[in-house]
């Protein structure tokens, strides 16, 4: 009796090739095909949107830090201004016997556009005599240009003010697309049910007629010119 080979293959049928894609795509219609382009193009929009937020928070928050670091720096420019003549002023009344006066310098505005602060210098009474002539003697305008490390801030500041801008225009055209995921839904079903009607000669009889459609078809309250 012939020895049967272990090394033997035993033959293996196959499925024809794309049975099973042909079986899934079956149970599929137009309608599912656009619902899962309108949600990979949604989810790809919500983490757009993620990411932006994130960014604008970081950005919100540097810009916040940069307007007080510029205040900061700015005060302490205002209060390094020279203020001799006044000094020497306060000393003249208290030594006439007019009571003690003190010097206050204050920043009253940031001109960004100028690079320069507004300050105002006084000369206000400290004592009880000196309130019984004048509660101030003195009161000025004044103005300094920014050092440099005022103008380092203020440039670093405008970039980052900048670059929020900017992310809002992006989040803002993010919404818009999210908004118009509808309508994109309609151009997609739209599209795909012209390409069948394309396929037959009574499909293309239908496109025809379709595409014959104008203004003259629509309800009257939809013409924007109020024909």
């Amino acid at each position: 009796m012939p020895e049967t080979s272990n090394n033997a293959l035993t033959p293996v049928s196959r499925r024809p090739a794309g049975t099973a894609i042909i079986s899934v795509a079956s149970d599929l219609d137009k309608a599912d095909i656009v619902a899962i382009a309108a949600v990979k193009f949604e989810e790809q929009l919500e983490a757009a949107k993620t990411q932006i937020s994130r960014r604008m928070t970081a950005l919100n928050g540097q810009v916040i830090d940069g307007e007080a670091a510029l205040r900061k720096v700015c005060t302490e420019l205002a209060q390094a201004h020279d203020t001799a003549a006044e000094a020497a002023a306060a000393k003249a009344l208290k030594d006439a016997g007019f009571g003690t006066y003190e010097v206050a310098v204050e920043l009253e505005q940031i001109d960004e556009n100028r690079q320069q602060v507004a300050l105002r210098v006084a000369v206000n009474a400290r004592s009880s005599a000196a309130r019984g002539y004048y509660s101030h003697c003195l009161d000025k305008q004044a103005t300094a240009p920014f050092s440099p490390e005022a103008k380092q801030l203020l440039k670093a500041l405008r970039a980052n003010r900048q670059a929020a801008a900017d992310l809002n225009r992006q989040l803002a055209e993010v919404h818009r697309k999210l908004a118009g995921i509808p309508a994109l839904e309609r151009k997609a079903r739209a599209k795909l049910a012209e390409n069948a009607l394309a396929g037959s000669e009574e499909g293309r009889r239908i496109l025809e007629q379709l595409m014959s459609l104008s203004d003259q078809s629509l309800p009257q309250f939809l013409l924007t010119d109020g024909r």
